[in-house]
């Protein structure tokens, strides 16, 4: 549970960072641009971060800075974050216990190793 937190108190120092030290200039050049999306933030801001959080083709750290430049809540993005965030903490965490069992190459694709469901689906 520390590593969730952690990750999440993380995520929001880089969203901060990034509203204070980006957010008017970004807003000035492009606001114009980027008023449907602040827009769509204001409106349904949770459910996006709760879906960019999820799909793992996103880095995180580009979810971070891009949100703290939208009119979304600190407080609403460290509980989403937070929740969105859970699943891969526990996937990597799981992968971090189990490559700490193994004890040769040939335990990294074994049967007996129960490792994150993307590393034993290819063993089958």
């Amino acid at each position: 549970m520390i590593v969730s937190f952690a990750s999440t108190i993380g995520a929001t120092l880089a969203f901060l960072a990034a509203r204070f030290l980006l957010r008017d200039g970004v807003q000035r050049r492009f606001g114009d641009r980027l008023g449907a999306i602040n827009k769509g933030v204001a409106k349904d801001g949770p459910f996006y971060l709760f879906t960019l959080r999820l799909v793992p083709i996103f880095p995180f750290f580009i979810i971070n800075l891009v949100m703290g430049l939208t009119p979304l809540r600190a407080s609403t993005f460290y509980w989403v974050s937070q929740l969105g965030m859970l699943p891969a903490t526990l996937v990597y965490v799981n992968a971090g216990r189990e490559i700490g069992r193994i004890d040769s190459l040939s335990g990294i694709l074994s049967r007996d190793s129960s490792c994150p469901s993307c590393c034993s689906a290819s063993s089958r």
